[in-house]
């Protein structure tokens, strides 16, 4: 994987007249779990605040645009190409240019040694991605864009603006080679005064990509408070572990960060004393103070702050017992997951850095209050409901219905097509199936594919069965769809969310390398099967009636979970609700794979 700014810093110096990243303005989110659903927070209300909201996410879910979108429309494909022809034109030139530059130049040059670092440059997907997203947000001149980082922070592709440079008039000397070559250019490393990357926020950091960004959590940490900026806003969310909290706090001293947000107190988690009667799940809301809890204001450390923030217990924010119920706000908690009250509390306190200290005066309680409301991010812990078409097989003739004598429908030769639409949250009462609309189901699609994201995703799915039994009265049977990209912790990560001792299934399945990212690659699903088998022989609670299989393809998973709900309406105690419930996760690259069979398409053309 290619790690690095300098690379992308020479691309725009030498590349545009006028340097976009010195005119956008952003908000920049790294951290290791909780990343995109801050940045659809954040745009979300900016958005519902009358914004021109750009968004930058990585991956892209189902096809690279969209990870590209302005007020959550995702750039149209005839744009997407145009500008990624730009940007290879623009490569082509700059190479040019910097072998005629290397030819002509004084050898005593300090740009021209610089220069032979670059020689052939060559950008990454990634990178061209980001590269187009900029591009394009610059063109319709966004007044805020939210970036996600995508690995690390410090050296991210996304990690380049307001930094030090040695690229200052490179796009002049460069066109004037000529007339300029017998001159020595020293490099001059510039900085801006003014920053561009107003806001910066650190989700949940746990351990990720080691090896690459760091062997430990404190080096992990340290790699992904690089977006920070000293003269800006960082913006602290909770952490789990203490390693973290501490090197966070190391890192603040040294690197003398001007103002400094901590996230995590002063916020709690309400139900939603308004649903409806026996409602299930409960709607739920965040209760947090307007007031910004700072470790750092203006350059003055709170040490008391920051020595609490080190020891604080992270999984129950603080709340004072003196604060006046004012100075709070509810807020409606709409994405799924006990953890996403952390992830809107980091967005709402920099949703108030961007009102309150750089004049976004839209975004007022109602802006953010609607735009939580309205928030969509799709592919983590997302309720998707499916609709089931049969179709006939042309090559028998013969349609895809059977009746026989008792008048039942028998559908073990049925071909079906499926067809998928995003929920809002969790069916009422948890009716993933009703035989009065025979044709319709709905599952839960999670990326999960981390011990942390693991842990969260196996306290939902405790609290659906829950939930759905208090509904139902009757016990939730999971089908766990499982699929993992090569070299993930597989073992450590189904032991966290496997309940072996339920009779629950595990059926584990490839998934398609995902465009422009050929070092992407699935686990054999064999591996996945295996490594269950030796879970399941270990535990002593061990239910035998627990099914571990392969299944061939997605279409074939989808295929023989419909028959099970279909068997299920046959039995006289099921009263028409079966008690199972489809359940994806792994991989991102899973969920994606599972949305295209779907012809599932979340995000419209921006027009």
């Amino acid at each position: 994987m290619d790690l690095g700014i300098d690379k992308l810093l020479l691309f725009f110096n030498a590349s545009f007249e006028s340097n976009p990243l010195t005119t956008l303005k952003i908000v920049h989110v790294g951290g290791t779990n909780g990343k995109g659903s801050v940045c659809a927070l954040i745009a979300s209300t900016c958005q519902e605040a009358g914004y021109k909201t750009g968004t930058f996410n990585s991956p892209h879910l189902i096809h690279p645009t969209d990870s590209i979108r302005i007020n959550n429309k995702k750039i149209p494909d005839s744009k997407h190409l145009q500008i990624r022809n730009i940007i290879s034109n623009k490569e082509t030139e700059l190479n040019s240019l910097i072998e005629n530059y290397l030819t002509t130049c004084s050898p005593n040059d300090d740009l021209a040694r610089t220069f032979q670092k670059y020689k052939n440059l060559k950008l990454s997907n990634y990178e061209v991605s980001l590269v187009e997203s900029i591009i394009w947000f610059t063109e319709h001149a966004v007044d805020i864009a939210i970036l996600e980082v995508g690995v690390g922070g410090e050296l991210d592709a996304t990690n380049i603006f307001d930094q030090p440079h040695n690229f200052q008039n490179v796009f002049q000397i460069l066109r004037n080679t000529q007339e300029l070559s017998i001159e020595t250019h020293e490099i001059k490393n510039t900085k801006s005064h003014e920053f561009n990357s107003l806001v910066q926020c650190l989700c949940s950091v746990d351990f990720d990509h080691i090896g690459l960004i760091g062997n430990n959590l404190r080096e992990i940490t340290q790699t992904k408070l690089g977006i920070s900026r000293s003269n800006s806003f960082l913006v602290i969310g909770k952490q789990s572990k203490h390693e973290v909290s501490t090197a966070i706090s190391e890192y603040i001293t040294k690197n003398t960060l001007q103002n400094v947000i901590d996230s995590s107190l002063e916020w709690s988690v309400v139900d939603n004393t308004n649903s409806s009667p026996g409602c299930i799940p409960k709607p739920r809301f965040l209760k947090i103070s307007k007031d910004i809890s700072f470790l750092v204001n203006n350059g003055e450390i709170e040490p008391e702050l920051i020595e609490r923030f080190r020891n604080l217990k992270q999984n129950h924010p603080e709340i004072r017992k003196d604060n006046n119920e004012n100075v709070f706000t509810l807020l409606p908690l709409v994405l799924c997951g006990d953890y996403q009250a952390q992830n809107a509390a980091i967005a709402y306190y920099a949703l108030r850095i961007l009102a309150t200290k750089f004049r976004y005066n839209s975004i007022d309680d109602l802006a953010i209050q609607t735009g939580f409301k309205n928030v969509f991010w799709p592919g983590r812990l997302s309720w998707i409901d499916v609709n089931v078409k049969t179709v006939i097989d042309t090559d028998s003739k013969i349609d895809t219905f059977h009746i026989n004598d008792n008048d039942e429908i028998t559908l073990s030769e049925n071909k079906f097509e499926f067809r998928a639409d995003f929920l809002v949250s969790c069916p009422y009462n948890c009716k993933f199936y009703d035989k009065n609309a025979q044709f319709n189901f709905t599952f839960l699609a999670d990326g999960a594919h981390n011990p942390a994201a693991a842990i969260e995703l196996s306290k939902y799915i405790k609290n659906i069965k829950s939930d759905y039994l208090a509904a139902n009265k009757r016990e939730l049977k999971i089908v766990f769809l499982v699929g993992f990209t090569r070299g993930k912790q597989i073992s450590e990560i189904l032991n966290l969310v496997m309940d072996f001792s339920s009779s629950d299934q595990l059926w584990a399945v490839s998934f398609n390398q995902p465009e422009e990212m050929p070092w992407i690659s699935a686990t054999d699903p064999d591996l996945i099967t295996q490594s269950s088998i030796e879970l399941h022989s270990k535990d002593s609670s061990a239910n035998s009636n627990f099914v571990i299989k392969s299944v061939p393809n997605i279409n074939s998973a989808f295929t023989q979970f419909y028959n099970i709900l279909n068997e299920e309406v046959k039995d006289p105690k099921s009263n028409g609700t079966p008690g199972y419930l489809l359940v994806v996760f792994g991989s991102l690259y899973l969920v994606s794979d599972i949305l295209a069979f779907l012809k599932s398409s979340p995000w419209s053309d921006f027009c």
